[in-house]
């Protein structure tokens, strides 16, 4: 597997899962970005992170626009996975993520790629990985 990769086996489409997220995950929130997070232990071999990314049309009213914030998040998520990934190997679980854009105006790349930094370090840290184990 590439490093720096986003493949669909990464993406969380099932409506179970997604259900169980947003009612019992826990939430980290770093501005313009909540997310919800399960870290689940599994017996299995084919451990994995599976991430969803929503933009609301209730903030967001113009689809080019949440297309473009969608996009964007993807993009610093796939950068700055690597803590995740460690983590993940290092415990065995299976983590599942659903990051949600708060905020009603549309921000630029870096504050996006800080908050997911963020939120990728308060997840990992949580669980009893040291962050400098990673890099």
């Amino acid at each position: 597997m590439k490093p720096f990769s986003f493949p669909k086996r990464e993406r969380l489409s099932s409506k179970k899962i997604i259900d169980k997220l947003f009612a019992q995950g826990s939430t980290v929130f770093h501005h313009p970005i909540m997310c919800k997070v399960i870290v689940e232990d599994t017996a299995e071999e084919n451990t994995g992170i599976q991430v969803l990314i929503v933009v609301p049309k209730k903030k967001i009213k113009k689809a080019a626009d949440r297309n473009r914030i969608r996009r964007r998040i993807r993009e610093a998520y796939r950068i700055n996975k690597l803590p995740l990934h460690k983590f993940k190997e290092q415990e065995n679980k299976h983590i599942y993520i659903a990051f949600v854009y708060v905020s009603s105006d549309e921000l630029n790349f870096t504050s996006l790629q800080s908050a997911i930094i963020k939120i990728t370090q308060e997840i990992v840290t949580k669980k009893g990985l040291e962050i400098n184990d990673v890099y």
